[in-house]
């Protein structure tokens, strides 16, 4: 019922930096969401991660980032990845990450990795910071995106019972 994704972080350069599984689950609010269940385990080029929590992605290819919703040890959260290009394919999923992250925990926005971009070329460091100005901008208006309780995040009640699956190669 829910298509097995391969989802793929890109680096600039071309290099996947990291790999895993979700579910699309159906669209809303005009974005593609992937579902990604308790434990799903990620690859990484140095290993792998599978945190204890679930996930929603949204993916909308006319932003300049992707918004993970998070749950987990008593916390929801989100990740923000600012990103040159999103490709949402049937099967598989890429997004070409730009470092520079934003997250939510705690009841605080933090920026993250905003050394990295020093190995970022000027204009995808420009593009990044663009990327985080925006996403502060609808943060700050309140947009439902940034919500945690928004309808975005809701995963349909069947597709909590779906299993993680092993991570895909990095390629």
């Amino acid at each position: 019922m829910y298509p097995l994704v391969r989802i793929r972080k890109v680096q600039p350069d071309g290099i996947v930096r990291w790999s895993w599984y979700g579910y699309r689950i159906p669209d809303r609010g005009g974005c593609v969401r992937l579902f990604v269940p308790r434990a799903t385990p990620r690859r990484h080029r140095e290993g792998t991660w599978a945190p204890e929590g679930t996930s929603v992605i949204a993916l909308d290819p006319a932003r300049p980032y992707v918004v993970h919703w998070w749950e987990g040890e008593g916390q929801t959260g989100f990740y923000v990845d600012t990103v040159r290009s999103v490709e949402i394919g049937a099967e598989t999923v890429s997004y070409v990450d730009l470092f520079l992250d934003l997250t939510f925990r705690d009841g605080a926005w933090q920026v993250l990795d905003e050394d990295e971009l020093v190995a970022a070329s000027a204009e995808d460091a420009r593009a990044a910071r663009a990327s985080r100005a925006e996403v502060e901008r609808l943060i700050a208006r309140g947009d439902p995106l940034f919500d945690l309780r928004a309808a975005l995040w809701e995963v349909p009640p069947d597709a909590l019972s779906l299993v993680p699956r092993d991570p895909p190669a990095l390629e």
